[in-house]
């Protein structure tokens, strides 16, 4: 419960501007107990992801993304194939808000672990952005997206790969591809990556 607290209290210290730019890597649950952070940078935005294994299939977890835009969210993701190697699928949820901005997205990650050593994967995310000129103005670039409309909505794509060093330490490398309403991407890709680990 006292983690619970913490995160909604860390939500709601950071400004909200824009949906997260980070991938979800993995559709494999962390299981019960696990706790897993990221370290990186998306769409030339700096992030700090944390999530925790709440049972074989359910991580909830906590992300912050700054740089060029403050932005953080409570993220759920709940696998519905679950496999240490092979493909898993799973479904995400999450939201942030502030005073003046809210969002949240919906989204689906597969991915395939040919080892415990290697993985690929593809997110796909429907977001949807309410925001006001307090958070973001009509022109405003953050990495590779212009924001054309207070209210957005857009789908995200994410295609990449994992590499685990060890079984505590690994490196997530994706492109990261946006489209539609409210928002311009150009060029129509960005980079993302992120140091992984877990515990």
């Amino acid at each position: 419960m006292k983690n619970i607290i913490l995160l909604l209290g860390l939500l709601f210290l950071t400004s909200c501007s824009l949906a997260p730019f980070n991938a979800t890597n993995s559709g494999k649950s962390l299981g019960a107990g696990n706790v897993a952070t990221e370290f990186g940078n998306a769409n030339s935005n700096y992030f700090m992801k944390a999530s925790a294994g709440i049972s074989e299939d359910l991580d909830l977890g906590y992300v912050m993304e700054f740089g060029e835009f403050s932005t953080s969210a409570l993220l759920a993701k709940y696998s519905f194939l679950n496999n240490e190697t092979g493909p898993s699928v799973a479904g995400e949820l999450a939201y942030g808000s502030s005073e003046t901005t809210n969002f949240y997205y919906l989204g689906v990650i597969g991915s395939i672990a040919f080892n415990e050593a290697f993985e690929v994967f593809a997110n796909v995310r429907f977001n949807s952005v309410n925001t006001d000129e307090g958070d973001v103005e009509i022109g405003d670039s953050v990495g590779n997206i212009e924001v054309e409309k207070e209210e957005m909505t857009y789908l995200y794509g994410a295609v990449g790969f994992n590499i685990w060093f060890n079984k505590n330490n690994g490196l997530s490398i994706y492109n990261i591809y946006i489209q539609g309403d409210g928002v311009n991407a150009d060029p129509q890709s960005s980079v993302g990556g992120a140091f992984l680990f877990k515990f």
